[in-house]
This record gives structure tokens, C-alpha cells and sequence, in this order.
């Protein structure tokens, strides 16, 4: 999982990230403050499939956007959700 930080919310942001990690979920955080499509750009040629989106409103909200860098599509979902989604996959494609 690739994520993208939107903004000086790093410090707030290590919280999720650590919590993700906890639930074994590899993680790369993009912390150069480029803009968001820079940041994607960087995922997609690293051939990453899922980034996750982090500002201030998610941080507040908690509700994450996922993004599907094959599928093109993203959705907001609970950090717990995303957590399950990138498992599933991840088990899916160790077949």
C-alpha cells in the first residue's frame, strides 16, 4: 500500500499508518509534499496497485480514499475496511 500525504499532516498521518502496519499491511508513505499527482505517478511506476490518500479531511473524517491504480477507481472506506481489502488481495494473488 502506497500512501499519498496531502499537506504538513505527517505527524497526525503516522498514527494510521502504524495502525496499518499493526494489522500487517505493508506500507510506503510518499512524504515529499508533491502534489498529489506527482505522488501517483511515483506509485503507478513503482507498480503499485492500492495508494491511500491522506489529508486533513480523512484524518477528521476517517474515512480513507483508496485508490485502484489498475482498476482506475477509488472509494472511501474505514481504515479497517482498507486493511481487509489490501489482505483479500494480497491473498489472492499469492495463489
Amino acid at each position: 500500500l502506497y500512501i499519498c500525504l496531502l499537506g504538513d499532516v505527517y505527524t497526525q498521518a503516522s498514527k494510521t499508518i502504524e495502525l496499518l502496519r499493526e494489522m500487517e499491511v505493508n506500507v510506503a508513505a510518499d512524504v515529499s509534499r508533491r502534489k498529489l499527482d506527482k505522488q501517483l505517478k511515483t506509485a503507478d511506476k513503482k507498480g503499485v496497485r492500492y495508494v491511500l490518500v491522506i489529508g486533513e479531511n480523512e484524518i477528521s473524517s476517517q474515512q480513507f480514499v483508496l485508490k485502484d491504480l489498475k482498476e482506475r477507481k477509488e472509494e472511501a472506506h474505514s481504515i479497517e475496511r482498507i486493511a481487509t481489502i489490501i489482505k483479500d488481495y494480497r491473498k489472492d494473488n499469492s495463489k
